[in-house]
């Protein structure tokens, strides 16, 4: 290892250690705060159980912290190192940008192999389980949760029915209620039904029991029908319903993301397919952002470091690389919800940022222009 690379080393490693730290925790408290208050002043649960949430939560803030953290602790790097000029003199003395951007590139490579390892990893089973500590919080507090949700839309992307219950054991849903809709009218339901409880009988039919069925007509007038027992098309079974549940697919692992989302596509409901493919391929592009933000704090920290702010003005480019970078994802996710292709949705993003670093990087690679400025 040359000396120059023990020096971007021992300037880097400790801001990646105190930028990975700040972020996680301001990054878990947007996160968790709500809720965290919510079981203090509502639910009225024990510290124990809260403590367990949050930590269990730190992963998932870790992995939105970790491409933060690595872009900080390159640009700050790079702007300290051009500031005080080490790095002319490093570029004067024969070694390329592009050579000493070598050793943040692995930084970022080696951050975007932790991501993916929380990802498919670590991250599920934490929000598995928070999802049980929130059951556990509901319970404690003597809150009822509608733990059974699932819908179903038309082949236009409009919502058909959802199905609520309050739970489910085995093969037997309690506390059932079924809202209707006409295509196109998602406003308002035109059909209502209430069951005290829905067994399945196979082939994803449901039957509820001592059932409530409320039809909205016209000029706003309510039909009403009680029945001992109504057979309903559910189109899945109480396995299915448990483990296809509207998911967050950043929560599930690569292949459990691809599994949810045939079996979207099997249920029909194609309008939330598009947008779930396009989280689905995220879930691969977003950590490759570490390394790319790696390289890109070479090319902001030269063209910042003879800039006056110092550590200030290099935390909030930070800060505004990653507004961007999140906002242009969310654009990313719209255009795979509107019938773009899944993989370029998800991965259009890291390519601009790739091509602005590159760009970056290239124009930084003569020292007379550092000097210049």
């Amino acid at each position: 290892m040359r000396l120059v690379d023990r020096l971007l080393l021992r300037e880097a490693l400790p801001t990646l250690g105190a930028g990975l730290g700040t972020f996680t925790l301001l990054v878990a408290f947007s996160l968790y705060f709500r809720f965290v208050v919510k079981m203090i002043t509502e639910y009225d649960v024990g510290p124990d159980l809260i403590g367990r949430f949050l930590l269990l939560g730190l992963p998932g803030a870790a992995a939105v912290a970790i491409p933060m953290a690595v872009l900080l602790a390159t640009l700050l790097t790079f702007s300290r190192l051009s500031e005080h000029g080490e790095l002319r003199a490093i570029l004067v003395s024969g070694l390329s940008l592009r050579r000493i951007a070598w050793v943040p590139g692995v930084l970022g490579l080696l951050a975007s192999l932790a991501l993916i390892t929380l990802n498919e990893k670590v991250i599920p089973d934490f929000a598995g389980k928070m999802e049980a500590l929130k059951r556990e919080a509901f319970q404690q507090g003597a809150i009822s949760s509608e733990d059974v949700v699932r819908r179903s839309t038309y082949s236009s992307g409009h919502l058909e029915w959802v199905l609520l219950a309050d739970s489910m054991e085995k093969d037997v849903m309690h506390q059932v209620r079924m809202l209707r809709y006409e295509d196109g009218q998602d406003r308002t339901p035109l059909m209502d039904i209430s069951a005290e409880r829905g067994v399945f009988i196979g082939d994803g039919v449901w039957e509820f029991m001592n059932v409530v069925t409320r039809t909205y007509l016209e000029e706003d007038r309510t039909m009403v029908t009680r029945q001992d027992s109504v057979e309903v098309i559910v189109g899945e079974s109480p396995l299915e319903i448990k483990t296809l549940r509207s998911r967050d697919p950043m929560e599930m692992t690569f292949l459990e993301g691809r599994s949810y989302l045939a079996a979207l596509k099997k249920r029909g409901e194609t309008a939330i397919a598009r947008r779930v493919a396009t989280q689905v391929e995220m879930k691969v592009a977003v950590p490759f952002a570490a390394w790319i933000f790696a390289l890109l704090g070479v090319g902001l920290g030269t063209s910042l470091g003879r800039q006056s702010g110092g550590a200030g003005v290099g935390f909030g480019m930070a800060i505004l690389v990653i507004f961007f970078y999140y906002a242009m994802m969310m654009v990313g996710i719209g255009m795979g919800k509107w019938g773009a292709n899944p993989l370029l949705s998800a991965w259009l993003t890291n390519l601009l940022f790739a091509l602005v670093t590159f760009s970056l990087i290239v124009e930084r690679e003569n020292p007379f222009l550092l000097a210049k400025r």
